[in-house]
């Protein structure tokens, strides 16, 4: 394995100090040798509780003002600009890195030499997916699977890994912050610029924020505890709303079949002699019978997002 040289880039507003205890702290305890990375702290680092060995490990940058009004763009070039090291890793106070992390990462470079931007699977609470390899499309974003690229691709700025030298000639829109994509239109860019984006699928991080599940190819944001505590539910609950799906959608294109045997069979035999209405009939019964095999169809194709 040929270790490489990393920045650990954590942007913060504060609000919640005892993730960022927990994110540093999962960095430590990677083992990393102190040669190959640093940790760097932007937006609000007026810290209470991270003193000691841990304090002397991390370099502050302070920036009250982009913290304050989630100039998320802001805080990212700025920490691009001090990272001392070719690989710099950008995310939120609110990860812990997994076990492993680091050695994975190198392996997977050392496989891929020609990837220049990076993802990793970010994991919720409840074990689903956050945004870690996704798609922005029509104003919204969707996770697809790992195994897929498009040229709608973006890394989010949850977690996300980039050659330093990239940043010298893309930079985030400074514009940009808090639910204004900037993360989308600076992968974009990149992307379209002809750096190539790698999901390094065996290196996890967990999202610690309770509030957040995978539904589908998107993200929930539970409004309380109650809801969220729902979620340890649904891997029963889901199976079974999968399997109900699934069966409904059999149904309803069975449905559609009787209506389609109504249409060319029993309607036709009808002693009626307004050849006008039974045409329209006929007509009707069509339209039935493809709305019917429509709706079972996207039943059962509902069923695959069932987690």
């Amino acid at each position: 394995m040929d270790p490489i040289s990393i920045s650990f880039c954590i942007k913060t507003n504060r609000k919640k100090e005892w993730k960022l205890v927990a994110v540093i702290a999962s960095i430590l305890s990677l083992g990393i040798d102190p040669e190959k990375m640093e940790i760097l702290v932007t937006g609000d680092t007026d810290f209470t509780v991270i003193e000691g060995e841990m304090a002397r490990r991390i370099r502050r940058i302070p920036d009250l003002p982009s913290a304050a009004n989630g100039r998320l763009a802001t805080m990212m070039n700025t920490l691009a600009r001090e990272a001392r090291h070719p690989w710099v890793c950008m995310f939120d106070d609110d990860v812990i890195f997994c076990e492993g992390w680091y050695e994975k990462v190198c392996l997977y470079l050392a496989d891929h030499p020609d990837v220049d931007l990076c993802a990793f699977p970010i994991r919720n609470t409840d074990g689903s997916r956050f945004w870690d390899w996704a798609i922005h499309t029509e104003g919204r974003s969707i996770l697809i699977d790992p195994r897929a690229t498009d040229p709608r691709l973006y890394v989010t700025g949850t977690l996300g890994m980039l050659k330093r030298e990239i940043w010298q000639t893309h930079k985030w829109d400074d514009s940009r912050g808090f639910y204004e994509f900037e993360d989308t239109d600076w992968s974009q860019r990149v992307i379209a610029a002809g750096h190539k984006p790698g999901f390094c699928t065996g290196a996890f991080v967990l999202h610690n924020d309770w509030r957040y599940f995978q539904v589908g190819p998107g993200i929930h944001r539970a409004k309380d505890f109650r809801e969220s505590a729902a979620v340890s539910e649904r891997p029963m609950a889901n199976a079974i709303f999968r399997q109900f799906l699934d069966e409904m959608g059999k149904a309803l294109e069975g449905v559609g079949g009787f209506a389609g045997d109504l249409r060319w069979k029993a309607v036709p035999a009808l002693p009626v002699e307004d050849k006008a209405k039974l045409a329209e009939l006929v007509a009707a019964l069509g339209a039935l019978e493809d709305r019917l095999r429509e709706i079972g169809a996207a039943a059962k194709n509902l069923s695959d997002y069932a987690l």
